[in-house]
């Protein structure tokens, strides 16, 4: 029985040591293998993978979506002002097939450190892609209309970011994903400038208002003038044409002025 007893202990000992130098790939992961002179072995390690780690060691890297960000950035609009904040977050994924080469190939300084002090492949390269290209977007816009720009400054930098991976020879192995601009915030003297050029505009209409109306008022007043200067006019041609019909004998007519006020007496013969 104690032999029994002893098998069992030992095998469960022996189970558990050979656990402890396993480890699992997790999905959305990619491992490469490291032997005992600290060499890394060609080949990537596939996520639901077990590798052993009793000789040697495994690194594992998240391929998918990694997280990207700018926080109070101040990148320059296309009038040179500098934007009072500016945040954006985004997330690149990697090609598994291309692990090994980054790795292996690439500087350290090409890679980032996540909070776990695990390597986060190429993230400082595509970092500073990401800082480049969202300053060239922004730079094409002028700082008063810059806040309406949200979503076409978002694909022009995905756009941006894709051609320079392109361009730099990592279109294959890198993609840049899940783009959105969280802040844009023109400095506070250009809003203060653009909020006084909407009063100064609305104080100019009002003028120009006040100006219309006394325009127009000048005009009625004109015309009625004009009018009774006109039937003025009319009244002494009227008068001197009916006088000189009397004086010629062919109106047996008085005329009286109009505001005449007297009394008129006729003698019947």
């Amino acid at each position: 029985m104690k032999k029994i007893f002893a098998m069992v202990a030992t095998f469960a000992v022996f189970a558990m040591f050979m656990m402890a130098g396993f480890t699992r790939i997790e999905t959305g992961e990619v491992g490469l293998r490291v032997d005992v002179n600290k060499q890394v072995l060609p080949g990537e390690l596939l996520p639901g993978s077990w590798n052993q780690t009793v000789w040697g060691d495994v690194l594992q890297f998240p391929v998918r979506d990694v997280p990207l960000s700018i926080v109070d950035g101040h990148p320059l609009t296309s009038d040179r002002t500098p934007l009072a904040d500016f945040d954006m977050t985004a997330a690149y994924s990697i090609n598994p097939a291309c692990v090994s080469d980054l790795w292996s190939k690439k500087s350290r300084t090409f890679h980032g450190v996540n909070s776990h002090n695990e390597y986060l492949l190429m993230q400082q390269f595509v970092q500073t892609t990401l800082n480049t290209s969202a300053t060239k977007a922004i730079s094409k816009h002028p700082a008063l209309e810059i806040s309406n720009k949200q979503a076409e400054i978002q694909t022009d930098i995905h756009a941006l970011v894709t051609a320079e991976l392109k361009e730099t020879g990592y279109g294959e192995c890198l993609s840049v994903n899940s783009i959105q601009v969280r802040s844009l915030v023109p400095a506070a003297d250009i809003l203060q400038s653009a909020k006084n050029v909407v009063i100064k505009a609305n104080e100019l209409k009002a003028k120009e208002a006040e100006v219309a109306i006394a325009e127009a008022e000048s005009r009625r007043m004109s015309a009625i003038a004009q009018s009774q200067a006109n039937q003025r006019v009319m009244e002494l041609e009227t008068q001197r044409i009916l006088a000189l019909a009397v004086r010629e004998g062919k109106v047996q007519t008085m005329i009286l002025p109009s505001d005449f006020k007297g009394i008129v007496t006729t003698q019947v013969k």
